[in-house]
């Protein structure tokens, strides 16, 4: 079932502060004793590398991996090579370079349909230039295996025979999944072996349950890993029929809209999936192929794009099995006797695969808002097929999901760092998924939203008009503006120039743009996009193909600053406590001044929600603006000042500031955005207050960038610099450093003030990286609760709570 990440152990607070503090925070001791239970990405990483080095120690000297059958020597160095891959192991590794020598050196006549379609996803993976001779090859042998008459038309035997006439699915998803990566690096795949796999695979379905069989002509019960294989190889199928150049005409014209695609098959068997969901066996059969069933059910989630089949987060709940089942002495995992399962290599291969490919980054949340397809999912390959494409860019493996707007929480939402938000006709939110999406938006998340409009969509569609009324809703004082070509989306990472023809909108919401919308169609070119017929279109039309899919890449990086949360390690919006008297809380307002005092209004909020959570105490986080005089300043023992423009202070402002810090405050200031402007208007306000004291750096030695208060140890952490590339295009380059701090100390010692002329502001307020000279945003919410606990500890207690007043 759904379960949430985070929960611990609550302590009750003091009554006072500071000087209750002490009290409290040896307390913290036994809160952080409070462990959690359910499973993170660490524990993901260390378990697929104990399950790595397993196999690693395994390997004999010529790099191959031993098996007790000699003809499935190759299949199984095979299956052991793509998990090492998968898993991260380079393959110029020595291991892997033996390993991919053994598997390329498989002679035809050893060759069997598991051996070849292995053999074709390792080197597609590993370097698919190199061998591409050696792919080319294996997929034409799988061509020719493929049964073109009777009961099993379609499908693909073991392989031994190259006159079979029966054919099962499990040999005949890995030929589809051989046969799709041959694709996807430009070799050709008649038309007619997709079009024969379509008859196989429809014929494996009962349409009484929903569920796939393993052979069409042995009428037993569908089970769970022949599911699986359905659904994705259904989808596999359906995509490289598709044939683009349907929505392009010779003259390169753009026509698309001619209504959305649903496999009806895939939508029943996921139903299937989830009405008889398990991670312990192979539903429906038994427990001797459940190893081999979580590879499948970890390819039938990503390649739907499901994070949940009914209830049932597929990817946490089969990982911590995995994790409780993995051996703790040698890091293996073993099945049970039979069927091939009982060998630990072969078992431990099919378990990193789960692991190391369904924890892929999420990069793109698709949102679902309305029931039918063509209200919210027009175009359904076009956000994977964008992904394919930024993949290459990016160089990494990416992933995407899609987000049920009615049911998801805020932190489901937070599973991708990217919403896309599409619609012709409908635009129907409830309340409650408009709240989510504003506290989405609030903390950090992004919105890329687009109208599937013209190029034969129709125009003046009703989503248009529904979502500019939701962005004023949700961001009430902002306006959608055309992006200027000064707009750092324009060089995230092609260099592009604005197109009126689809033009980007978007709502500059303190620190950065946190919403770009065309009203225009982008996914459905997109979803034109494809490896095998870019060439053949006209080329204006690959132009307009290439210049869109260009900028869903630059909103991608802009939007996270490429990035990415490994899964399971996603932000999470913490809930305010509630209830207990105030005078057990915390208190700490901003200090109101004319340089932009409440310009990233959420930033100090998050900083406060994370204080809170990491130290078990309970923080006053409405937003409280105190100006610079006597009467409000005393009432608090520590205030937040950020900004991000020139301000000054009056005479008496000063006095009174003087006057507080004086008598036992603490100011914790920011600079928003790194802006020097306000950076130069601190330095030179303080000096004037103190003529005899200058703000000192501070080093990487000092207490509070340790875990002396019970915080974080800092001694290291990542500083983020944009720069621009020789070409124009936008990146950053990233330092470690101990936090770039100021301090401000009086003539007997006591620290009043510390000051960040580094961003803290921009990163607590957004997800992606930030835009300007600052800290990424884990290490930023962690030098503002070292920065509190050490501020709390230096307040004098001669400063009374606002109880005590």
């Amino acid at each position: 079932m759904r379960t949430d990440l985070h929960h611990g152990c609550r302590l009750f607070a003091p009554s006072n502060i500071p000087v209750g503090l002490f009290i409290l925070l040896f307390t913290i001791l036994a809160a952080q004793a409070c462990a959690d239970d359910k499973i993170n990405a660490k524990e993901v990483r260390d378990s697929i590398n104990r399950g790595m080095k397993f196999l690693l120690d395994e390997q004999n000297e010529d790099g191959s991996f031993p098996i007790s059958s000699p003809q499935h020597r190759g299949g199984v160095t095979a299956l052991c090579t793509l998990a090492l891959l998968n898993a991260g192991v380079d393959a110029k590794s020595p291991s892997l370079a033996k390993a991919i020598q053994v598997v390329s050196a498989i002679p035809e006549e050893h060759l069997t349909t598991y051996t070849a379609s292995l053999r074709v996803m390792v080197l597609c993976l590993a370097d698919p230039k190199s061998h591409r001779q050696q792919i080319a090859s294996d997929e034409k042998w799988l061509e020719k295996i493929q049964i073109q008459d009777g009961p099993s038309t379609g499908g693909w035997g073991y392989g031994n025979d190259l006159v079979e006439t029966a054919a099962d699915a499990s040999n005949s998803q890995f030929a589809i999944l051989a046969l799709h990566e041959a694709r996807q690096i430009g070799l050709p795949v008649t038309d007619q072996v997709w079009q024969r796999a379509k008859i196989y695979w429809e014929n494996m379905y009962e349409a009484k349950s929903g569920g796939f069989f393993y052979r069409p002509n042995i009428r037993q019960d569908p089970y769970g890993s022949m599911t699986c294989a359905g659904i994705s190889s259904l989808i596999i199928i359906e995509e490289n029929l598709i044939d683009p150049r349907d929505a392009v005409s010779p003259e390169g014209n753009i026509v698309l809209c001619r209504g959305a695609r649903k496999i009806d098959k895939v939508s029943k068997a996921i139903d299937w999936l989830a009405k008889h969901f398990s991670v312990q066996r192979n539903p429906e059969q038994d427990v001797m192929t459940k190893f081999y069933y979580l590879y499948g059910l970890e390819r039938a989630g990503r390649i739907s794009g499901r994070r949940f089949f009914g209830e049932y987060d597929w990817y946490r709940l089969g990982a911590a099995h995995l994790i409780k089942t993995q051996k703790d002495a040698s890091g293996a995992w073993q099945g049970a006797g039979g069927l091939g399962e009982e060998s630990e290599i072969i078992a431990t291969s099919f378990a990193l695969l789960f692991l190391s490919k369904g924890r892929r980054p999420i990069v793109v949340g698709k949102y679902q808002h309305a029931d039918a397809v063509a209200d919210w999912d027009m175009h359904p390959q076009g956000v994977h097929y964008l992904i394919r494409q930024t993949e290459l860019q990016w160089n990494m493996k990416l992933n995407w999901q899609t987000i049920n707007g009615r049911k998801a929480t805020v932190d489901d939402l937070h599973e991708a760092p990217v919403l896309f938000i599409s619609g012709r006709d409908r635009l129907d939110l409830s309340p409650e998924q408009k709240k989510n999406l504003k506290a989405y938006l609030d903390s950090g998340g992004f919105i890329f939203a687009e109208a599937a409009q013209g190029d034969g969509c129709g125009e003046n569609v009703e989503f248009d008009r529904k979502f500019r009324e939701l962005v004023a809703e949700l961001l009430p004082g902002n306006q959608l503006e055309q992006l200027p070509e000064s707009h750092p989306i324009w060089n995230s990472h092609f260099k592009l120039l604005p197109n009126n023809n689809r033009p980007l909108l978007g709502v500059q919401a303190s620190c950065r743009t946190s919403l770009v919308y065309c009203p225009r169609n982008l996914a459905g070119l997109w979803e034109l996009n494809q490896p095998n017929w870019m060439s053949k279109y006209p080329e204006n039309a690959k132009r307009e193909i290439d210049y869109v899919t260009q900028l869903g890449i630059n909103v991608l990086a802009y939007a996270t600053g490429r990035q990415l949360n490994e899964k399971l390690d996603t932000p999470h919006v913490l809930a305010d406590k509630k209830g207990g008297p105030t005078s057990r809380l915390i208190h700490v307002p901003k200090l109101d001044h004319g340089g932009g005092a409440d310009d990233a209004p959420n930033a100090w909020r998050n900083m406060l929600t994370r204080f809170e959570f990491d130290m078990q105490m309970p923080v006053d986080k409405q937003k409280i603006m105190v100006r610079p005089e006597l009467a409000e300043l005393q009432k608090y023992p520590l205030l937040f000042m950020h900004g991000r423009m020139s301000f000054q202070f009056n005479d008496a402002q000063r006095a009174d500031l003087k006057k507080y810090l004086d008598g036992g405050g603490f100011l914790f200031v920011d600079c928003i955005c790194a802006s020097k402007n306000f950076a130069d208007s601190v330095r030179r306000e303080f000096k004037t207050i103190y003529p005899a004291t200058d703000l000192q750096p501070m080093g990487a030695d000092h207490p509070c960038w340790t875990d002396q208060f019970y915080g974080y140890d800092l001694r290291q952490v990542t500083l983020h610099t944009p720069d621009i590339n020789p070409d124009g295009t936008a990146t950053t380059r990233d330092r470690k450093t101990h936090p770039v701090f100021e301090m401000l100390q009086l003539e007997n010692g006591r620290p009043v003030l510390m000051f960040s002329p580094y961003d803290l502001s921009c990163a607590m307020e957004n997800a992606a990286a930030s835009q300007c000279t600052g800290y990424a945003k884990d290490d930023a919410s962690k030098i503002a609760v070292n920065v509190v606990l050490f501020a709390l500890q230096s307040a004098e207690s001669a400063v009374s709570e606002p109880s005590q007043k």
